[in-house]
C-alpha cells in the first residue's frame, strides 16, 4: 500500500498541487481585488512576506524534527498564520509533509485560517475603512 510517507519526496504530488493551487487562487484573488482598489498594498506585500516567513520556519522546523534539535513553537506557527502566513504554512505543511497527521495543530491551523479571513473581511469592509486609516496613520509614523 503506498503512502503519503513511501511515495517519496515528488514536488508534484497531489496534496502539494492542490494546496499550490489554493495558494495561487487567494493571491490572485488579493491582486485583483488590490488592482482594483479595495485592497491595500500593505497587505497584500504582508500577505506575501508573512507566506514566505511560514515556509521557511517550517522547514526550519522540519529539519529540526529530523535531527531531533529544538523545534518552533507550534504556538509560534499558529500565530504567523493568523497574522497572514497560512498560505505559505499550508503550502509548506503539504511540500514538507510536516505537522500533517497532529489532528490537533490542524485543527487550531484551521481555526488560525478562519479567524484571518474574518479579520480580512472586516478590514474590506466599510466598518474596516476606519481601521485601515489608523493602520496607514501607524504605518507612515513608522517610517518617518
Amino acid at each position: 500500500m503506498r503512502t503519503r510517507e513511501n511515495v517519496g519526496s515528488s514536488f508534484l504530488d497531489r496534496a502539494t498541487v492542490a494546496a499550490s493551487g489554493l495558494v495561487l487562487v487567494f493571491f490572485a484573488v488579493l491582486s485583483l481585488l488590490f488592482a482594483l482598489g479595495y485592497l491595500p498594498k500593505e497587505i497584500l506585500l504582508s500577505y506575501l512576506l508573512m507566506s514566505m516567513i511560514s515556509v521557511v520556519l517550517y522547514a526550519v522546523d522540519k529539519r529540526a524534527a529530523r535531527l531531533g534539535r529544538w523545534r518552533i513553537a507550534e504556538a509560534k506557527l499558529h500565530l504567523l498564520a493568523l497574522l497572514g502566513g497560512w498560505p505559505g504554512a499550508m503550502w509548506a505543511q503539504n511540500r514538507f509533509r510536516h505537522k500533517t497527521q497532529k489532528r490537533q495543530f490542524r485543527w487550531v491551523y484551521y481555526i488560525m485560517v478562519t479567524l484571518n479571513f474574518i479579520a480580512l473581511g472586516i478590514l474590506l469592509s466599510p466598518v474596516g475603512v476606519s481601521i485601515r486609516q489608523a493602520l496607514q496613520q501607524v504605518i507612515t509614523i513608522i517610517k518617518l
